[in-house]
């Protein structure tokens, strides 16, 4: 029989599993529930076996697969079998050969039939899109009990089974040949497609291969003859032409001048006749011509084969007759690349880094020069120029060219002269080589920079000052600093706070579009200690995104102001008080609405800001069920999950569709080891900001990653455990900011807080992976809101957290065995310190003995021990007797800031035990663990 499992991943017949079980059950927080086999289960388990479909021919040839149960079923088992792809005829299903059927087919498995295979076939219309095609299968037991009787097969999930459909269009298929030397033309290919596209160097010559590919109606081949006579007087001709005169064709190299024509035949009407050329690939060669410039600009070129007789007639507007060719440039070109786009006057610079894009001529010198130049690139007379070299000019010669621009660069130094205004001013340098075949290869345009002041006073500069936004788009604007902080040390200088005044009509600032979340403030610095931090430098100017979302009226909203102040970091002095330049920005929000989709009550609008998972990664085991659930932030960013009883979310795993439109739902891993995708999508009418460019949407959708194990053969009792191979760290940094202590299979590990432990030996850890467990305080153990219970609760509560080899943090992990973890005695315990046990809380709120506990003397005093199989956990001290009676806080009567672990912050310290207790809220997802009073040794 299945069990259920909160919290853990990988069971090992832990005593107290089952008490965990029913404890866990019932706590509301967003955790995981497994379903684990046990070893008789899965020697036997009960599974819908699907051949892999033969293909399918459009108006031709129908392709197939086959059904059955792998194990005898209690009763009767319905399987349907299903299209997905219906639209213009699509595929349709029979459980015989026919040429019709429907979208949807019935197999019934009988305790006598159900090893038996029944065969499905895959019925292709044709369509008029010219490709082949991979559609889905679903495949799904019906659910009714009266006709699917076996309640275990009448449970399995529905899955999809991709299936090839071959198009009846007439198109052209192309290959890149691979044939070596000493092989025909077209023996070895590489169909041409998108993941292997056709590419070629100026100067050379590449050979491609084509054939005909599908006519409708007559089995994938131009129209068939009757005789060889009929047969040569209606072939099919292909001419081919370029639409880049520097990219020529040639069919037939053997002969003089360039060729442009294929000529292919089909076969004759004689049975089992197939002299007709139509699929024999030919060769095409294709020479790419140096081009004129002298400028490192790669091109394509379009290749169009127009075919005409044997029932072909396809023109240079039809996609099948059209292939790409990629050019890549050889010109000799001058790289300019880590170029600094704003620099200090009278301050040296590395100004940007100089290669050359291909090798010079032998025994050759390429040299550079740098000179001001204007705009447009004419040189400016000395007088006027603000620019003073640094270093030599660079070289480049064919023995220190690397053919890398990372390797082989040269740096080109130079120092900004400084003048009397206050004003910024731009320069430009063009870059001019000479020697090696680079002669009169320039940078072209100039490169350019913006020249700094260093005479203004204090300030900030900000524009525009005035954003004018369509619902739906964002518009940025600038900050940055007038002068520089006074304060050089480290993390001193200034900060800039961003902070709408009225967003009255849903406006979302981002200071910093590369770190995740909504920044709101901007740091810049002084200096650049050690060379790091380049970009918050405080003549860099910083980009703020203001983001408009679509609202449910029809009405703009004009006015909303988003306001600056300055806080100053590391005692930085300059900056304090200084208010110049902080203005506000002005944003007009229009809105777009159609006025006939405004809805007659818009207060109906679920406002919802974003949606997030609730436990990002899960590792479990081969068919464990995972309970995965959406977090739901409202408008004002505060998590608001009753907005999800009013939405659907759309859920899919590994872009296929799964079950359930709820914020939680329950998720079967799949039989094979490796990483899931699972997707819940918000409508994107409920969702307020849907972000832009690649973040388009990413806010209406919460991503989980689940993980499966592969499956591994019942270790024997002297199994050795196996470190991973590599490098393993001593200290994992995770991603919270913590340092995990590292536990190994081979020796186990250690962590040490200043009172409190846990320790584990060899073997702890599955062989070939390693994991990182560090132990926190986690705030006063209190029995608050408890049911059923029989031990008061006293002192700190302590939290164990575990984190994976990239320090993601991992919200369920079963050890092999029991770990140590040792806390101090309570001064309240102390009295009653032989009623000391490790317990675990139960589905009724009751704590239940769990295992026996020892006790130490530690270095700081007294210490209580007791073991732990499944983390994250909370433990905590407790005695024998039924705590006082507890008065519930009041509700609160505003919405409180979320904790750092998530979930709802309560209001006083008592709730705030209450979960740290009660299970850490929904990111703790550990198994809740107390020590209590000593008790017998329980066995389950």
């Amino acid at each position: 029989m299945l069990k259920t499992v909160t919290s853990l991943v990988r069971i090992k017949n832990v005593a107290a599993t089952a008490l965990i079980v029913a404890a866990l059950c019932a706590v509301a927080f967003s955790a995981v529930s497994l379903q684990p086999q046990n070893d008789a289960q899965a020697q036997n388990a009960k599974r819908i076996i699907v051949s892999t479909p033969t293909a399918a021919t459009e108006g031709g040839t129908n392709g197939s697969l086959t059904v059955k149960l792998s194990a005898e079923p209690s009763g009767n088992v319905q399987v349907e079998v299903a299209s997905t792809n219906t639209s213009g005829g699509g595929v349709q299903l029979n459980p015989n050969n026919q040429a019709t059927g429907q979208t949807r087919v019935a197999l019934t498995f009988t305790t006598t039939n159900y090893s038996t295979p029944q065969t499905v076939y895959i019925i292709a219309q044709s369509d008029t899109n010219g490709a082949d095609e991979t559609v889905n299968l679903e495949v799904e037991p019906e659910r009714d009990t009266a006709i699917t009787v076996d309640p275990v097969y009448g449970a399995l999930p529905k899955f999809t089974v991709p299936a090839t459909v071959n198009d009846d269009d007439q198109n052209i298929i192309y290959y890149i040949d691979n044939s070596a030397s000493n092989e025909a033309a077209c023996s070895t290919t590489t169909q041409i497609d998108s993941g292997n596209p056709f590419e070629i160097t100026e100067g050379t010559s590449e050979t491609y291969c084509a054939r005909l590919g599908n006519l409708s109606g007559n089995n994938g081949e131009p129209r068939q003859w009757a005789d060889a006579t009929a047969q040569a007087a209606n072939p099919v001709t292909v001419e081919i032409e370029s639409n880049n005169d520097d990219v020529t064709i040639d069919t037939d190299p053997d002969s003089d001048g360039d060729q442009s024509t294929l000529t292919f035949t089909g076969d004759l009407t004689a049975a089992n006749d197939d002299s007709g050329t139509w699929d024999n690939l030919q060769p095409i060669v294709v020479t790419a011509a140096h081009d004129t410039d002298v400028t490192l600009d790669n091109e394509t070129a379009t290749l169009t084969h127009m075919a005409e007789g044997g029932g072909y007639s396809l023109g240079e507007s039809d996609s099948a007759a059209q292939m790409t060719v990629n050019v890549e440039d050889d010109d000799n070109a001058l790289v300019v690349y880590d170029q600094a786009t704003y620099v200090l006057e009278n301050v040296p610079v590395d100004g940007f880094k100089l290669n050359i894009a291909s090798k010079p001529n032998l025994n050759e010198t390429v040299t550079v020069s740098v000179a001001e130049v204007d705009a447009n690139g004419d040189p400016v007379q000395a007088s006027d120029s603000q620019f003073a070299t640094g270093n030599g000019q660079p070289s480049f010669d064919a023995t220190t060219f690397t053919d890398s621009a990372v390797a082989g660069y040269r740096t080109v130094t130079f120092t900004p002269k400084s003048d009397d205004d206050t004003l910024d001013s731009d320069v430009y340098l063009k870059v001019t080589a000479t020697g090696g075949g680079y002669d009169g290869v320039v940078t072209d345009p100039p490169i350019k920079f913006t020249i700094v002041d260093s005479g203004r006073d204090p300030g900030v500069t900000i524009k525009p000052t005035t954003l004018n936004i369509d619902e739906g788009e964002s518009r940025t604007y600038s900050v940055v600093l007038d002068a520089a902080p006074s304060n050089t040390e480290p993390g001193a200088g200034v900060q800039v706070n961003l902070s709408i005044k009225d967003n009255k009509g849903g406006i979302f600032i981002d200071a910093d579009a590369s770190t995740a979340g909504n920044q709101q403030t901007i740091e810049f610095r002084s200096g650049n200690p050690g060379e790091t931090d380049s970009w918050n430098r405080w003549f860099i100017p910083r980009t703020v995104t203001v983001i408009a979302a679509n609202d449910a009226d029809a009405t703009d909203d004009l006015g909303i102001m988003i306001e600056h102040t300055i806080t100053t970091l590391g005692g930085e002095t300059e900056y304090v008080g200084v208010t110049k330049g902080l203005v506000d920005v002005t944003v007009n929000v229009t809105d777009t609405t159609p006025k006939d989709l405004v809805p007659a009550d818009p207060s109906g609008q679920i406002n919802i800001r974003k949606i997030t998972p609730s436990v990002k990664s899960v590792t479990v085991s081969a068919g464990d069920n995972v309970q995965l659930m959406v977090n739901v932030y409202a408008l004002d960013n505060n998590l608001l999950q009753k907005l999800a009883n009013s939405v659907d979310f759309d859920w899919t795993a590994n872009e296929s569709e799964i079950p359930g439109t709820a914020a939680e739902i329950s998720y079967t891993a799949p039989s094979s080891p490796g990483t899931y995708t699972v997707k819940a999508k918000l409508a994107s009418n409920e969702c307020l900001y849907t972000g832009t460019g690649d973040d388009l949407g990413k806010n209406c959708e919460a991503e989980f990653e689940v993980k499966v194990r592969r499956s591994a053969p019942a270790a024997e009792p002297t199994a050795v455990p196996v470190n991973p191979l590599g490098e393993i760290p001593d200290i994992i940094s995770g991603n919270d900011g913590k340092q995990y202590e590292v536990f190994t299979p081979e020796e186990g590990g250690t962590f040490d807080g200043d009172t409190h432990s846990i320790t584990a030996g060899s073997g702890i850890v599955p062989s070939g992976e390693y994991i990182g467990i560090r132990m926190d305080g986690a705030g006063s153990a209190l029995n608050a809101g408890m049911t059923a219970h029989r031990y008061t609760l006293v002192g700190e509560a302590y939290m164990v957290s575990v984190a994976d080899s990239a320090g993601e943090a991992i919200n369920s992990y079963a050890l092999n065995g029991a770990a140590k973890v040792c806390l101090p005695l309570p001064a309240a315990a102390r009295s009653n310190i032989s009623d000391i046990a490790l317990v675990v809380k139960m589905s009724d709120g009751s704590l239940q003995v769990l295992s026996g506990t020892v006790r130490i003397v530690g270095a700081s005093g007294p210490d209580v021990c007791g073991h732990v199989s499944s983390i994250p956990a909370t433990v905590a001290v407790g005695t024998a007797g039924a705590p006082a009676a507890f008065t519930p806080t009041p509700e609160p009567t505003s919405t409180p800031e979320p904790p750092e672990t998530g979930g709802t912050a309560p209001t006083n310290g008592a709730p705030l035990a209450l979960l740290l207790i009660l299970g850490i809220a929904t990111a703790a997802l550990g198994t809740f663990l107390l020590a209590g009073r000593r008790g017998r040794q329980t066995s389950r």
